[in-house]
């Protein structure tokens, strides 16, 4: 690991004395800033305030500052003179309950909450007898169900230490307070032996918050029942139940049900007046309130009686350092605006991300906090400030003012943040929309996103243009087209190498990067000099580099075998493709053909990866004949002749084993130094002889629509034949330097190619080698080369083939 540069002495700014580290929601009194909409907070104080009860939905995404909000929003009110006390009792659901749990839960919370507070002791009796009990019945509730015993015991055992709670025990339950030995043995008999359900508890909870909340009280039993006023001094209370982390729930859709019916079941108490509770979830909840809704005759219309949506805070990074920072007079405005870029970038939005990045920069000197960033810390901060700008230049592309909710922007923008998240995790691997799609399936991106092709797309191609990301493949009609795998035509994309560079060199030096991007096992120090490997393959046999080439279905790697420590190409089948039947098993006849192949034309196989679906191959060294024609430009004839030799013979090798369908074509042709052409691709190819049935269903065209003979884009079977007509349309490219049909729409292509066949007139070559190219290139294939053994004796009876065979 790269040794961290050392800390500059100076702080790069003076942070506000009364700063502390917040690792947890911020309260009224914190020195940080609050960083959401003091709106919000209003308009929830208002909802309360103006209302005698009702249960509220407060949503947003996770770390926006939901509870936050919340807290702050009663520490205000709490702070208010007149009306009742305000009674907080947070509960956290960030696991599975149930109702009657939950029930039991807010009844000890409300109970423990007076306790605390003070204010136990000073309700009347009545109140006191009634919470009492309660709380005994669900203490002794929990034991049963802890301990699965069919009997109670009648010793009222609380385990409550504090005095003032003794107190009010002793007076409920002896003669203290007044009543019978009697009464009081029926007391502890019924708090100790009465079964207690859903039903107690839920009644038990109506009656505490009547009675907390209305003033008048009854007359003892046995006398003529008259309402009267609470004795002075007794406290009018008013219960505020939260109950918070609910997203941590409903990130499935059985949690989201199990929410459901949890609502469902406590309707009474969350729609009877005197309390409030305010469920703190997530957007999957109020996407399912919405939806739910709207659709009529739902819960959530009855139980929620208001909705209030926590936005993203877009202007926390900003709002924070301006209240924070002083910065020093001699530091250039690039480091202060690139920090708040920085900041923005890391903290999207989320108050609790900006904090924990903040907090990073932040220390402590003589007692004073300061900002302190070192060299390799203004690296990274520039670094991400110009992802932050590539990512703002895209947001200013739509008007805000589209977007008709804040959740819809806080959706779109979060969206565009965490793909590029992924991608920056992606370690130059190739990708597709689909594969973000995939992971969209698989929770590696979240699924409250919604995450799709309409964002996707406009995104990829913005951050292409700005040189974040590379095209790899964009399928056109010289690419290899698979008609029944949609994602053969996609385009691929890659991390750019100077992003993948940068970003190696940020996790050498900083552990959090090292997390943030997942390459905590890819930098050893063995590992090479150009970074960590993409990926290994063999039980870490086979490390893979760099991408050499992207196809419709795998990708083609530079590897190295630390075995025999050589370099290899490993042709590795798409991930999101493994669970396709037709595309694996594509490729397992590609593997099952290679092992048999052995030909100085074509590429030799090394070994297979079955489990892993990965053709390990010896890695051929040149160019191809499409870079040779890009560079270059056209081929000689003999050229091209000696290349349609070479070739003929390795398709003759192919054809003697009953195979055929190559995909002869510029791309797939590397030339070899020491031994001319090679064709490095057999991933579409087949056995065409003998009864064997073909994966491809009829009328399925596969193969380069460039490159097709007329019966394959009729749709009808390749053969040998179909390879003859590509190799004749191959030399014939090389000596002309494109494809007389490049220019022209698809479906021009395939209507010249099955109407009007390829004219050989504009080549400057001999009557001989035109009537070869002629013959092989006939629409009709009965009246072609019937065989590679034929094209190839056709061939070396043209000058230019026997110029290229070296014959006089």
């Amino acid at each position: 690991m790269a040794q961290r540069l050392p800390q500059t002495r100076d702080p790069m700014a003076l942070v506000s004395p009364g700063f502390r580290y917040l690792h947890e929601p911020m309260r009224a009194q914190d020195a940080v800033p609050f960083l959401g909409d003091p709106g919000l907070v209003e308009h929830l104080k208002e909802r309360i305030r103006y209302s005698a009860g009702g249960t509220f939905l407060i949503s947003g995404f996770r770390g926006v500052g939901k509870t936050t909000l919340v807290l702050r929003a009663l520490d205000e009110l709490a702070g208010e003179r007149g009306g009742p006390i305000l009674l907080p009792v947070v509960l956290s659901v960030a696991r599975s309950t149930s109702t009657d749990r939950l029930l039991v839960a807010i009844i000890r919370r409300i109970f423990e909450t007076l306790n605390d507070q003070g204010y136990l002791a000073r309700l009347p009796s009545r109140t006191q007898q009634a919470l009492l009990l309660s709380y005994a019945r669900t203490s002794l509730q929990l034991k049963q169900t802890t301990t699965e015993a069919s009997e109670r015991a009648a010793n009222l055992d609380l385990g409550l230490a504090d005095k003032a709670v003794k107190t009010v025990t002793a007076g409920l339950f002896t003669s203290k307070a007044g009543m019978s030995a009697k009464r009081s043995r029926a007391l502890a008999s019924e708090a100790a032996y009465l079964n207690y359900s859903e039903t107690d508890a839920e009644y038990d909870l109506i009656r505490i918050i009547h009675l907390l909340t209305n003033a008048p009280d009854t007359a003892p039993a046995g006398r003529r029942r008259r309402w009267r006023r609470r004795r002075p001094g007794a406290p009018r209370i008013h219960i505020v139940v939260v109950i918070d982390e609910v997203d941590k729930l409903t990130a499935e859709d059985a949690g989201l049900e199990g929410v459901r019916r949890t609502l469902s079941e406590m309707k009474n108490v969350l729609t009877m007046p005197g309390a409030h509770f305010l469920v703190v979830a997530g957007p999957d909840l109020h996407d399912r309130v919405v939806m739910d809704v709207g659709r009529g005759n739902s819960v959530y219309e009855s139980v929620f009686a208001w909705r209030l949506y926590v936005p993203c805070s877009w202007s926390a990074a900003d709002d924070l350092t301006g209240a924070l920072l002083r910065w020093r007079n001699d530091l250039p405005a690039s480091v202060t605006e690139g920090l708040v870029d920085y900041l923005e970038f890391k903290g999207r939005g989320i108050p609790r991300r900006l904090l924990q990045e903040f907090n990073g920069f932040v220390r402590w000197e003589g007692g004073r906090p300061g900002l302190f960033l070192t060299e390799e810390d203004q690296q990274r901060i520039r670094f991400y400030a110009e992802l932050e700008g590539t990512l703002q230049a895209f947001f200013e592309q739509r008007d805000a003012a589209s977007f008709s909710l804040a959740l819809d922007e806080d959706r779109w923008r979060l969206g565009c943040y965490y793909i590029v998240d992924w991608i920056l995790r992606s370690n130059g691997r190739p990708f597709t929309v689909a594969d973000l799609e995939n992971a969209v399936q698989n929770l590696e991106l979240d699924p409250s996103l919604h995450i799709s092709q309409n964002l996707a797309d406009p995104l990829l191609g913005h951050l292409a243009a700005r040189d974040v990301i590379e095209v790899i493949r964009d399928p056109g009609a010289d690419s290899t087209m698979i008609g029944d795998v949609a994602e053969a035509q996609q385009k691929s994309y890659r991390l750019a190498t100077r992003i993948r560079e940068r970003l190696i060199g940020f996790a050498r030096g900083n552990e959090a990067e090292r997390a943030d991007l997942n390459v905590s096992g890819a930098l050893e120090p063995q590992a090479r000099d150009d970074g960590p490997p993409i990926m290994t393959l063999g039980a870490g046999r086979y490390s893979l580099t760099s991408v050499i080439g992207q196809g419709g279905t795998s990708t083609v790697y530079r590897g190295r075998d630390s075995r025999l420590n050589i370099d290899v190409a490993v042709k590795v089948l798409h991930p999101t493709l493994a669970n396709d039947p037709r595309t694996r098993a594509r490729f397992r006849r590609e593997m099952a053909i290679a092992k048999e192949v052995v030909h100085r034309h074509i590429v030799r196989t090394l070994d297979i990866m079955d489990d892993e679906l990965a053709l390990i191959m010896e890695l051929v060294q040149g160019r191809s004949l499409s870079e040779i024609l890009d560079t270059d430009g056209p081929c000689p004839p003999g050229q091209a002749a000696r290349i349609g030799l070479a070739l003929s013979d390795a398709l003759a090798h192919l054809s003697a084993r009953g195979l055929a369908r190559v995909d002869i074509k510029p791309a797939n042709i590397l030339m070899a130094a020491d031994r001319g052409p090679v064709i490095i691709d057999l991933g579409i190819i087949k056995r065409w002889t003998g009864n064997t049935m073909d994966i491809t269903a009829p009328q399925v065209v596969v193969g380069t629509p460039l490159y097709l003979a007329p019966e394959q884009l009729s749709g009808e079977p390749a053969d040998i034949r179909s390879d003859i007509y590509a190799l004749g349309l191959l030399m014939l490219v090389l000596i002309l330097g494109r494809h007389p049909h490049a220019d022209l729409p698809m479906e021009a292509i395939f209507y010249r190619v099955v109407q009007q066949g390829i004219d050989t007139s504009e080549l400057e070559i001999t009557p001989p080698f035109r009537r070869v190219l002629d013959t092989a290139l006939m629409p009709d294939r009965e009246a072609r080369y019937q065989t590679p053994q034929q094209l190839h004796e056709a061939l070396l009876d043209t000058p230019e083939g026997l110029a290229a065979s070296g014959m006089p």
